[in-house]
């Protein structure tokens, strides 16, 4: 008999999936504003100042100044021993396009937010 219960939660456990699907950190959500001296760095804050050079990450994307994306995948890079990376691969529209894009971001010093297209082939 025991043995009949430990094969059904063998049976059990391997129809879950390994490892529960990525999202982002609730340190990367709200609203940031890009950095005028530093290219594809964000610093929170609400961008009053700069009405178009907004950024709101929310759990399941990201949206901007006429654009938002759709995280389709997230996945996490440790590999990294300053940062953990998260790479989002979105579906995003706006201004009458739509179009997919695949993203790298992850959290830097002194309240940052860093993202960059994603390195193809990868």
């Amino acid at each position: 008999m025991l043995r009949l219960i430990l094969a059904l939660i063998a049976i059990a456990l391997t129809a879950l999936p390994a490892v529960a699907a990525d999202k982002l950190p609730t340190e990367m959500l709200g609203m940031w504003c890009l950095d005028e001296h530093e290219a594809s760095t964000y610093r929170r804050g609400d961008c009053q100042d700069k009405p178009d050079s907004w950024l709101r990450v929310n759990a399941d994307g990201y949206l901007g100044h006429e654009f938002g994306c759709k995280a389709i995948k997230v996945s996490v890079d440790r590999r990294n021993p300053r940062y953990t990376v998260y790479e989002l691969g979105s579906r995003c529209e706006g201004e009458a396009k739509t179009w997919t894009a695949t993203i790298n971001m992850w959290l830097g010093v002194n309240d940052t937010l860093v993202i960059v297209e994603a390195p193809r082939g990868r």
